[in-house]
């Protein structure tokens, strides 16, 4: 259960969650600090889903769960995620997309311990809309349209935002501006990770230009599906976690 003794990670770990709104880039930037640093790097969508097309028997369970229409309860997904955490013998985590919810963070905190680092990756509402909707025009997804988009930033909102308002009275938290391109965004998550491993690193790499940088930000990493996907029912894979609809459930059934 959620609630035992809290798991020992090796000694001088550190854990960061990655939070921040649709359209924010967050895998975009998982993908580059693997690139540069070797993170390892936890979506609890991935993991998911990867257990139910493995079949397990933590998988078999989800996807019964979710093809009843309900929710993978909390303790479900930690025993998921404490479990990849300890199998890759790792001591720098990225977790991503996770917590989306206050209960969330508490049974976390509970079984593993508190977070050394909140990176939330900040972008207004129409900016989101506008980068979602031009990748709409050439991604096919279904899901990447105004309305729909628009309804994930009012999940986040409600759901999301109580966390990381919780989150910044620890003083853990560091906001990134994820309106300027991909390169000057990572160049403020080097700072970040410069200041939680006390080397404060400078950006090795120059910002592209002003015209590159517009047209990156809007780009999407060809990488495999984030926990903002599993939270957000962009996958065709099964990834409901608590708290979400499954896919095919309409976004006004989801039981609290």
């Amino acid at each position: 259960p959620a609630t035992s003794a809290p798991v020992q990670l090796p000694d001088g770990s550190k854990i960061v969650f990655v939070l921040g709104a649709p359209g924010a880039g967050k895998g975009t930037q998982c993908a580059r600090i693997v690139e540069q640093y070797g993170w390892k790097h936890l979506s609890t969508g991935d993991l998911l889903r990867a257990e139910v097309a493995a079949g397990t028997e933590l998988g078999q369970a989800a996807a019964g769960i979710m093809e009843a229409g309900g929710f993978v309860p909390t303790a479900m997904i930690l025993d998921l995620l404490v479990g990849a955490m300890v199998a890759s013998g790792a001591t720098r985590f990225l977790v991503d997309g996770f917590p989306r919810k206050l209960d969330q963070l508490q049974e976390f905190e509970a079984k593993i311990r508190p977070a050394d680092l909140v990176m939330v990756f900040t972008l207004p509402e129409e900016a989101a809309v506008e980068r979602l909707v031009r990748r709409g025009e050439t991604s096919g997804r279904a899901d990447d349209n105004e309305d729909t988009i628009r309804q994930r930033m009012a999940v986040f909102v409600a759901e999301s935002q109580p966390v990381i308002d919780a989150l910044k009275e620890t003083g853990r938290v560091a906001e990134i501006d994820a309106q300027a391109g991909p390169d000057d965004v990572f160049a403020r998550v080097q700072h970040v990770i410069g200041a939680l491993e006390g080397t404060e690193e400078s950006a090795d790499a120059e910002p592209a230009a002003e015209a590159d940088a517009r047209e990156m930000a809007t780009e999407e990493p060809a990488t495999e599906p984030t926990a903002e996907d599993a939270a957000t029912g962009e996958e065709q894979a099964p990834a409901a976690e608590e708290g979400e609809a499954p896919e095919d459930a309409p976004a006004t059934s989801a039981p609290v």
